[in-house]
């Protein structure tokens, strides 16, 4: 397998973060979550048990917390306030936000897939625990998330913030509401009236990925506070930032899959493509409570349904596709992947 450009991009990064790693400003994201709990009530002491954190050394707005830390305060959040429409609220506070060169290029963004391609570039400061991945076909952009931390519990609220976060902005910077769909990978909660509120109507269950699926029309239906130049100069200075910043290492791992996924490379490729050893590729990925073939057949699954549901695809073409030897052999990963066979996916 020839992944010589894929190494060579890879190897250009300087610093790998992980889950403990700190690179989250406290006084940002962190920070509204505080300032949403407290105005229901709960002391912000209690928020931040067992976090580490002290809320005079969030309002200095020099603390850097990691992912885990962040995490933490979520969870207190969810267990004090027990509010259904807490992960909504929070995300509607999110963007443009407080984020320096990220939230002036933000307010700039001539239209959604300007804004869009911010949010990408600098997700470390816009999306620190689900990682997004934007595809663009004839009529869709599909905007997929990924776990990069090992959210477990908090993996529903996360996932609804950031969804809640990206329609809310658009909506704030273009005026009109967005008419998207959205596919949620969880069978439907008791809370499900939150979602139509929020969200909208268009909304499936028990998905085969996370994601959001925009027409391409409206991806570049102007809005009204485009500032061309203004926008060009904060781009410029959100992706000189973001080449310094470190990259996600889950997020990394799972471009390189992408970008790699008709090669299908192995754990000892993948792990060359990072400069490591098996081993440390295992035991990084087991710190963030996922393994190799997890990551791997979550970017084939999402690959092969979007195969089949978007391009139209035979069951002969997406196994092609995928490097498998023969449409049997696909079949069986196929149900191990989804639990259903592609003829029912497209039936569905």
């Amino acid at each position: 397998m020839d992944v010589a450009n894929s190494n060579m991009e890879i190897q250009r990064q300087k610093q790998w973060l992980e889950n403990d790693s700190r690179f989250i400003k406290a006084h940002q994201q962190p920070a509204v979550l505080i300032d949403l709990a407290s105005s229901r009530g709960v002391e912000k002491h209690r928020l931040l048990r067992h976090t580490g954190l002290f809320y005079e050394d969030i309002i200095t707005g020099n603390e850097i917390i990691s992912p885990e830390q962040f995490l933490q305060l979520i969870s207190n959040t969810r267990k004090l306030l027990k509010s259904d429409d807490i992960s909504f609220l929070f995300g509607h506070r999110l963007f443009p936000g407080n984020y320096g060169n990220l939230t002036e290029a933000l307010l700039c963004s001539g239209n959604l897939y300007q804004a869009l391609k911010m949010l990408c570039c600098d997700s470390l400061t816009s999306s620190p625990l689900l990682a997004m991945h934007m595809q663009m076909d004839d009529q869709f952009c599909h905007i997929r998330f990924f776990d990069t931390c090992g959210l477990q519990e908090n993996d529903r609220f996360v996932l609804e913030t950031m969804m809640a976060a990206i329609s809310q902005l658009s909506r704030w910077l273009s005026g009109n509401k967005p008419v998207w769909k959205y596919n949620i990978s969880q069978s439907p909660p008791e809370y499900i009236e939150q979602f139509h509120v929020h969200l909208g109507e268009n909304i499936t269950f028990n998905a085969q990925a996370d994601s959001i699926v925009i027409p391409k029309d409206c991806l570049f239906q102007a809005w009204p506070n485009g500032k061309a130049t203004a926008y060009e100069v904060a781009k410029q200075r959100c992706e000189a930032g973001s080449e310094q910043n470190g990259s996600l290492f889950i997020a990394a791992v799972v471009d390189f899959l992408y970008r790699e996924v008709r090669h299908s490379p192995s754990l000892e490729q993948t792990a060359s493509a990072f400069c490591m050893s098996p081993a440390t590729l295992k035991r990084k990925l087991k710190k963030h409570r996922t393994h190799f073939q997890a990551l791997q057949d979550i970017v084939r699954k999402q690959v092969a349904v979007y195969l089949f549901n978007y391009r139209g695809y035979s069951n002969e073409q997406v196994a092609e596709w995928l490097n498998f030897s023969d449409t049997s052999n696909f079949r069986r990963a196929f149900i191990r992947w989804t639990g259903i066979t592609p003829t029912l996916l497209k039936a569905s």
